[in-house]
Formats: C-alpha cells, structure tokens, sequence
C-alpha cells in the first residue's frame, strides 16, 4: 500500500480491517474512504458482514467467471408461442479484484452495485483480473463493465497489464460501456491530482479514456478516508427522472472521489457538485463522453450507495445511465 514516492497517512491500517470503501488510490492518486461505521448505513443501502464475495463466485443466474448459463447468455428460451421475445436485458460484468493480495476493490460497495443493476432490470457477472488478463475474450457477451470504489493504484492502475488495459479500450471503441466509480473513475484519467500532488503514466494511469485530470478529494464535503454527504445538481438528460433534473440539489454519498477537469468538448456534465461553502461547487461530478463506438460514464460520487438522507432513487441513476448507454451505443 505504497506509493512510489509517499502513502497516504491512515490507509494502512483501514485496510487491516477490511472496511474500505470509496474510491481511493492508497497511495495518492485518488484514495477512497473508510467504510467502518458509515457503510453500515442503516436502510436500504445497509452493508452487512456476511457481504464477502469470493473472486469471480457466480450471484445472479450466471456461471463462474462471467459465463453466463443458458443457451443464449440470458436463460431465455426462444419464440413462444409465435410472440416476438423481448431483447434480452444488458449484461454489466462487475470488475472484481478483491480477492487479490493487492486487490483494489471495495468488496462490500461491489454488492451493492449488484444491488442497484438488480433495481434497474440489469444482468450481471463478476469478472476477475485473472480472466480479464488471460482469457482470449474476456467481454465477450458483455455489455458493459463497472471499476467500483476502492483503490486506484495499484490493484487498477499497476497490476491490471497494459495487454487487459488495450483490451478496455477496445471493448469501449467497438460498442462497448465502461463505467467508474470513485477509484474506478481516477483510474480512467489522463492525470490525477491528489492533495495537490499530480501522477500520471508512471503510476500506471495510462487508460487515458478521460482526457482531462481528476482532482481530489474534497474535504469540506468529507475528510478522507471518511464517508460524507455530497450535493449534486443534474443537468437534464433523458435517461434521468424528471425529479432529478429540475435543478434542485440531490444527496449523494461521498468518500474520496473525484471531480473532472477538462476532457475535451465531447465531455456531458451530467451533475454537478453543489453547495454554498463547497470551493468546487459548480465543478463537473458526474460525467459522460463517447469513444469510439461506446461510451465512458464517469462517477465521482458513490450511486450505489444509499441510506439517510440518501434515497434509494439515487441508486437508480447507475442503471439508469448503463441501459441508456448500450441502447446509444
């Protein structure tokens, strides 16, 4: 949990207790937060300690690694009764790294993505950075992928291979939708300032689908490795409820991420970062752009996770913006 030159003070020890959470680089570029006490959030968003998820264990109708069972990828069974079959629902495979020695991923937040793909009608499998290195097609079938929170560097940054990275960007360039939360969305920049301090290509952040750089984090929402409440304020998008983009500000929780600097004119705020004593209210908090073909979504909030004052119709944005994705790209 080091950093080439300097660790972030604190982490070592959060990690000891496996209650990461966030959207964290360990060592600077993007670090994450504590899940210990805020993750337990009382209502729906509610984690608990049977949430550990063994590598690439199969949790919704779908075989191990991401295979998915069922002759068609989605259990369907064909023509019946000469009615035409629905398209089958999106497949999001849910990068998963936490069984890894050098794991980046926040377990607990993992289920909880599943949750919310679960309330949007999407299917989804976990992929691991095993079968993301090694298999000759690791997306295929898939959709989209989610890069939750946790740690950018180095179980993203440096231990995924230049060889599986080239392998994202394929996959977004020929159709495909990758989506980043907190970690997950430093780890898709060009450049990542942390605390002041700027890394790039060196700390392996040379996925570069982001163009611009990911500053971070903001402490008067949340001292890092602490959870906090952010407000955010949508812009209209027609993937989005009308009550979340009349301009009124939305609770979205928050530990460590990002916000989006740059990234050139195909970049869409989404949301925005709102409050009268927050120095980067008005900066970009939720993002999308097109690539190639497909599509990034950036996240530097948690959607995922819920409880008060946050409402469950937060949690709906991520599946919301996925669905929607697929169907433009």
């Amino acid at each position: 949990l080091h950093h080439p030159e300097g660790a972030v003070k604190g982490v070592a020890p959060i990690l000891l207790l496996s209650l990461l959470a966030g959207c964290s680089d360990t060592g600077s570029p993007g670090p994450d937060a504590d899940a210990a006490g805020d993750a337990d959030l009382d209502a729906e968003g509610e984690v608990d300690g049977d949430a550990r998820l063994d590598g690439d264990e199969d949790l919704d109708q779908h075989g191990e690694d991401g295979e998915v069972d069922g002759e068609d990828g989605h259990g369907g069974d064909g023509d019946l009764d000469g009615e035409e079959e629905p398209p089958p629902a999106p497949l999001v495979a849910v990068y998963d790294d936490s069984m890894e020695p050098d794991g980046s991923a926040w377990a607990e937040g993992l289920a909880l993505i599943e949750e919310a793909l679960d309330g949007s009608g999407l299917d989804h499998a976990r992929l691991s950075r095993s079968r993301l290195a090694g298999a000759p097609d690791p997306l295929d079938g898939f959709d989209a992928i989610v890069f939750g929170g946790g740690y950018a560097y180095p179980g993203y940054t440096m231990a995924i291979p230049p060889a599986a990275k080239a392998l994202l960007i394929d996959f977004v360039e020929r159709g495909g939708v990758l989506v980043g939360i907190c970690a997950g969305a430093y780890f898709t920049c060009d450049f990542v300032e942390w605390e002041g301090e700027t890394w790039g290509d060196e700390s392996g952040y040379d996925l570069d689908l982001f163009s611009g750089t990911c500053r971070g984090p903001l402490a008067t929402i949340a001292s890092y490795p602490d959870f906090g409440v952010a407000e955010v304020v949508f812009g209209p998008h027609p993937a989005l409820p009308a009550a979340l983009t009349d301009g009124s500000p939305a609770a979205v929780w928050y530990a460590g991420g990002p916000w989006f600097d740059g990234g050139g004119p195909s970049v869409e705020v989404l949301a925005s970062y709102s409050g009268e004593d927050l120095p980067e209210a008005g900066h970009p908090a939720i993002v999308t752009m097109p690539l190639g073909e497909g599509r990034v979504i950036l996240f530097g909030p948690h959607p995922e996770v819920t409880g008060d004052p946050v409402p469950l119709e937060s949690r709906a944005t991520l599946g919301l913006l996925i669905a929607w994705a697929v169907e433009e790209a």
